[in-house]
């Protein structure tokens, strides 16, 4: 089914419309020239979003007889949209390397289209984190990720930079809260890492 993700001036996806059953041919926000009610009141939403230059159309693999989906806020998540062409390209391309070992994320309960994990370690340790690319060749060298916490409990920096040199970054040591307290971080807006979260738990 069809839906519209809307994206900003670096192809970041700040949104998305739905339609229950997916968008018809003929309600299409794109078009200037639209007389359409639902498609006026789209375009006219767009209006309030910061820094909003256009729509991606989204065909999901989803049968219209679904009603709605998860789709469209997935790919808010993991994909961006590639510019100036307005291509969808995925920016999953990133794990989290925690004391030497890769993370393991998986879709959350609470927040369904957000990756996450929580990894316990020693209390009141510190253990090394850095990123790395899922396959040889698919971040560039200089790719500056973004990472913040989500939690009071600081981890290392409220805000940190990582930087890719020959397909991973430089390390961080971050520090494992007291015993069974939890501390989180986040990568929000990346071209080549997905929005995901991390929290580690004093054990």
């Amino acid at each position: 089914m069809i839906h519209y993700l809307w994206y900003n001036s670096f192809g970041q996806i700040g949104g998305s419309n739905i339609m229950e059953g997916g968008f018809p041919p003929e309600i299409d926000p794109r078009d200037p020239s639209t007389t359409d009610p639902t498609a006026l009141w789209i375009r006219q939403e767009a209006q309030s979003y910061p820094d909003h230059q256009g729509w991606d159309q989204y065909d999901c693999p989803h049968a219209s007889e679904v009603g709605t989906c998860l789709c469209p806020h997935l790919r808010y998540a993991d994909s961006y949209v590639e510019l100036p062409g307005v291509s969808l390209s995925s920016r999953d391309h990133t794990d989290f390397v925690l004391d030497g070992e890769v993370v393991t994320l998986s879709l959350g309960q609470d927040v369904p289209n957000i990756k996450q994990a929580t990894v316990d370690k020693p209390a009141s340790t510190t253990v090394p984190l850095k990123l790395k690319e899922k396959a040889p060749g698919s971040v560039p060298d200089g790719t500056v990720v973004e990472v913040n916490a989500i939690t009071p409990a600081l981890l290392y920096q409220s805000t940190f930079e990582l930087t890719f040199t020959d397909g991973e970054t430089n390390e961080v040591s971050l520090n494992v809260p007291a015993l069974d307290s939890v501390g989180g971080i986040q990568i929000t807006q990346a071209k080549y890492a997905a929005i995901c979260w991390l929290y580690v738990r004093g054990a």
